[in-house]
């Protein structure tokens, strides 16, 4: 049972930052940065997600027979089912093609992932470009010395790994979030078991299941560039 003094849960307006530069919301994405490495975020008004997408991923991961077919001899990339987790994993950006082309994407997957990927390639290159402007990363806020530092493909070719995960098995995953890029966004949780920990109270949160909800996380990228003040 939840404490009556219990805080309410901060939440950032994605909204605020992306479409109106507001720097009071950039701040408090900062200090939320600060205290966990990690915030809750109101997704954007548009739609992200294809309405049809995640009932074509459900019938992938419960119906398709062959879905090793997909799979890298490696299982790096396209389809894996390791343990604790299954899921398809791949590169966006121009890399997309490339996956495509190499048969690590499903033809009926092809057309909605491709467009959720550059999506998501659109909010994290330009919150990154706001963050940066309001030096978040670094004092003096310099693109292509953050770039430099971080080690991003934000340049030319930017890209990014879209990994998108069917419901744990019954074995209990336990492995910490890592991520060795700048930050990382978690949308439309659809299952109970990710949790995240508020690092000021020491408790442990329920990721929200709010298609509207999302979390960001940073990277080891962010506490390389800012010499551990996030991270």
């Amino acid at each position: 049972m939840s404490s009556p003094n219990k805080q309410p849960q901060v939440i950032i307006d994605l909204n605020k930052i992306l479409n109106l530069n507001d720097l009071t919301e950039v701040k408090r994405m900062e200090t939320e940065f600060e205290l966990n490495d990690w915030c809750f975020v109101l997704l954007l008004t548009e739609p992200i997600l294809d309405t049809n997408l995640a009932q074509e991923l459900w019938l992938f991961f419960k119906s398709d027979h062959r879905k090793s077919r997909y799979s890298q001899r490696k299982g790096i990339y396209g389809y894996s089912k390791v343990n604790h987790k299954e899921g398809i994993k791949i590169l966006t950006g121009n890399y997309f093609g490339e996956f495509s082309n190499k048969g690590l994407v499903p033809m009926a997957l092809m057309k909605p992932l491709n467009y959720l990927s550059q999506v998501l390639d659109a909010v994290t290159k330009r919150l990154i470009e706001i963050l940066n402007q309001y030096s978040v990363f670094q004092r003096e806020p310099s693109l292509s010395s953050l770039i430099e530092r971080a080690d991003l493909p934000l340049k030319d070719d930017h890209f990014g790994m879209l990994d998108i995960n069917e419901q744990s098995t019954e074995e209990v995953n336990c492995v910490p979030h890592y991520d060795p890029g700048l930050l990382s966004i978690s949308i439309l949780s659809t299952h109970e078991g990710l949790q995240l920990k508020n690092m000021t109270n020491n408790e442990w949160i329920d990721e929200p299941l709010q298609h509207n909800i999302g979390v960001i996380w940073l990277g080891e990228a962010a506490s390389r560039t800012t010499q551990n003040r996030l991270k």
